[in-house]
């Protein structure tokens, strides 16, 4: 049954830019029954994610489009201060005038601010024009700095329903705007991916500009990722059948629990980020609850689980180091197991699924100190190159590893981990040497 699949889950692993493994896949399949594998591997293929670079290419030209609309306000704001002053025959004051421009990652909305103002901060952009771009991350500081000619940027990743940020705006930002009587206010919401959802409740909102890429619902009647309506259908049936219980939040107004089997606010979306996956995305790829095995866990325990089936995992990698003779590769002792060739072959892996040094950071538990020192241990085993990159022996290492587990499982032999026990499989060439 398996070996049926594994052309396809190679083609949905590259798609996903390595992100997951065939390993990976396989065991969310075993989520499904057999018969809707099929089914459950075209909803996979059609998943978008985005690695760290991609994130931050897409607030590279979101910072870049709100400078190119900022100036021109400030332009025709500047014109029309200059024309009223001139018709009351008064001065004007043209450092009063000069526009401000606030990034705020509205840290009350959850806890990915501090990450998105990293990835905005690693942009040209920015770079460019830290001097005039503001950060202020703690709300009351920031109700402070509102002011005329101010050009205001919420930073998001994922705008869904759109509801909290209408929320945000409503109680917190547009009653200083009033009370302070300010003028050429311009609000700007900088997100990735925004959805249908979000675009009509904030279109109640014209002051309100979203920046971002739009995405219709996955099952929306004309232009579904699924083709034609009987199949988009079926293909709705099959996600909410498997999603109905694995995603519920309480209403608290209207007391009592509600079901989201397509995402939250019903938004049916397939996102998934290199640092988190967005509720709104169907919770049969990220949902853990009802022993639920998730192949793009959020944040909180199901990363947690995952960070821990990593460890696991890498150490079976040592297994098969020790196995193919690779033991030069790990620090010297008796312990082949021990921290350092752990987080060696754990940071080669997250490079692998295009992960930055700070996602590595944050994975592991590691201080920028103790990545750059397993860095250098990588280094001297020819793992990495100079500039922190896989070489291509670190490459062969990987390629060669993810075979061996794959006809392991595929073959569906016992893979459970011993450390006193030998590895059943012993390779006979490793990279063409006997």
């Amino acid at each position: 049954m398996i070996k049926d699949y594994i052309d396809r889950i190679e083609a949905i692993c590259i798609k996903l830019k390595y992100s997951v493994t065939n390993i990976d896949v396989l065991n969310w399949l075993e989520n499904f029954k057999q018969e809707d594998w099929d089914k459950a591997l075209t909803v996979l293929s059609k998943l978008e994610y985005f690695t760290i670079n991609e994130i931050v290419r897409a607030y590279e030209l979101g910072l870049n489009d709100i400078l190119k609309i900022s100036d021109e306000i400030d332009k025709r704001f500047m014109i029309s201060e200059i024309v009223n002053c001139l018709q009351s025959r008064r001065f004007i004051s043209l450092r009063k005038s000069e526009s401000s421009i606030i990034l705020h990652p509205i840290e009350e909305l959850g806890k990915s601010g501090t990450t998105m103002i990293y990835f905005v901060k690693q942009t040209q952009v920015y770079q460019n024009n830290e001097s005039k771009i503001k950060i202020f991350g703690n709300l009351d500081k920031l109700k402070s700095v509102i002011k005329d000619n101010c050009h205001f940027i919420l930073v998001d990743d994922f705008l869904g329903t759109g509801e909290t940020v209408v929320d945000y705006y409503k109680n917190e930002i547009r009653p200083e705007i009033t009370r302070r009587k300010v003028k050429n206010f311009n609000l700007y919401i900088l997100t990735i991916i925004y959805t249908e959802k979000a675009k009509e409740l904030l279109a109640e909102f014209p002051e309100i500009k979203i920046i971002g890429s739009f995405r219709k619902p996955i099952f929306c009647q004309t232009g579904s990722v699924f083709g034609y309506r009987p199949r988009m259908i079926e293909m709705r049936h099959f996600c909410y059948e498997y999603g109905k219980d694995l995603f519920s939040k309480q209403d608290y107004k209207k007391k009592k629990i509600i079901s989201f089997p397509l995402g939250y606010g019903n938004t049916q979306s397939l996102v998934a980020f290199a640092h988190t996956t967005p509720n709104n995305t169907l919770p049969i790829i990220w949902s853990s609850k009802k022993k639920w095995h998730p192949i793009f866990p959020r944040k909180g325990f199901g990363r947690l689980e995952e960070a821990k089936r990593l460890k696991d995992d890498t150490r079976r990698w040592l297994s098969i180091f020790k196995e193919s003779g690779l033991n030069d590769l790990c620090e010297n002792g008796k312990n082949l197991y021990n921290s350092q060739n752990l987080q060696m072959l754990l940071i080669l892996r997250l490079k692998k699924q295009n992960k930055n040094e700070f996602d590595i950071c944050q994975n592991l538990g590691l201080n920028m100190q103790d990545y750059n020192e397993i860095l250098e241990n990588g280094k001297s085993k020819n793992i990495f190159t100079d500039n922190g990159m896989i070489s291509e022996f670190g490459n062969n290492v990987y390629s060669e590893i993810q075979k061996k587990i794959s006809i392991i499982k595929s073959r569906k032999e016992d893979f459970e981990f011993n450390k006193n026990e030998d590895m059943v499989y012993v390779p006979t060439k490793f990279r063409g040497i006997s």
